[in-house]
């Protein structure tokens, strides 16, 4: 069995999903597949058996059914029937260690647990405004190993949603945690849904900007130009935001407008606070300085 977290890891809504029956045959099997083999999936279920004390609430099915991110596709493979019996029953203990935070913690702030989230797991370049400090995640392991707090502030996210909750804090939040399991496309839908229900919010126009500059890096550098425009937006108002700042610079960087990166990254050094964004924009701004003009 392999010990290392892989691109092919299940997250924990899918593996909830199987026990509840949500995922649809073929994904089911590949799934269960994946169970069997990877020791980094079986870890964290034998580190929820404790949780395994009652039945699921219908609060708790909600959870999984709004959450379930992935899309179909995954090929099916036959199972003997005492591996489908492990691989079921874990997915049960993993479920409702995630699903019972929420019930624990139900006062927590979604914007809290998002930012602890961040720096446990942050999963790119860009800066998510609002988040502390944190290392980028190259494994992408907040979206097959989650942190305790990625899973509250999800288990709140779909209790609002399943209440009908659609404002545009709620979905600039929604959104945060889709950037936080590498769904940028859907973060994208998701604040240009909440821009165009609150066209002059900036704290939404920000983070859309960092959704557009992740779903660049991982798609097409038009994307750049759209997450420049946004941050520009942010800073005519409050040209002191240091997210912005940041991320503004990494994207005109990212263009090969080293110059105006370089201008920001300056800028931002002079209103910084934390040690370790100074730290970080000094190695940007070095590389960027380095450049032949």
């Amino acid at each position: 069995m392999s010990s290392e977290t892989r691109p092919g890891c299940l997250t924990s809504f899918e593996i909830a999903a199987l026990v509840e029956d949500l995922l649809p045959l073929d994904q089911a099997a590949a799934a269960l597949t994946h169970l069997a083999g990877c020791d980094s999936c079986a870890s964290a279920l034998r580190q929820a058996r404790q949780d395994l004390t009652r039945d699921l609430t219908i609060a708790e099915r909600a959870v999984v059914v709004n959450h379930l991110a992935r899309p179909a596709g995954r090929q099916s493979r036959r199972l003997g029937r005492n591996q489908q019996r492990w691989a079921v029953s874990a997915a049960a203990l993993l479920l409702i260690s995630a699903a019972t935070w929420y019930f624990a913690f139900p006062a927590e702030s979604v914007s809290d647990l998002l930012a602890e989230s961040s720096a446990a797991s942050r999963p790119f370049d860009f800066r998510l405004p609002g988040a502390s400090y944190g290392r980028v995640d190259l494994q992408r392991g907040a979206e097959a190993n989650p942190p305790a707090a990625l899973l509250r502030a999800q288990a709140a996210l779909a209790r609002q949603a399943a209440a009908g909750e659609h404002n545009p804090e709620f979905l600039r939040l929604q959104a945060w945690s889709e950037l936080l399991t590498h769904q940028t496309g859907a973060a994208v839908r998701t604040l240009e849904e909440a821009r165009r229900l609150a066209p002059h919010n900036l704290d939404v126009v920000n983070i859309l900007g960092a959704a557009y500059a992740a779903r660049a890096e991982a798609v097409s550098e038009a994307g750049f130009r759209q997450a420049v425009e946004a941050f520009t937006e942010v800073l005519a108002a409050r040209p002191q935001d240091r997210s912005a700042l940041f991320n503004r610079a990494l994207a005109y960087y990212r263009q090969g407008q080293t110059q105006q990166a370089i201008h920001d990254w300056r800028a931002l050094l002079q209103v910084e606070t934390d040690e370790a964004w100074i730290r970080e924009v000094r190695s940007f701004l070095a590389q960027a300085e380095a450049k032949p003009k």
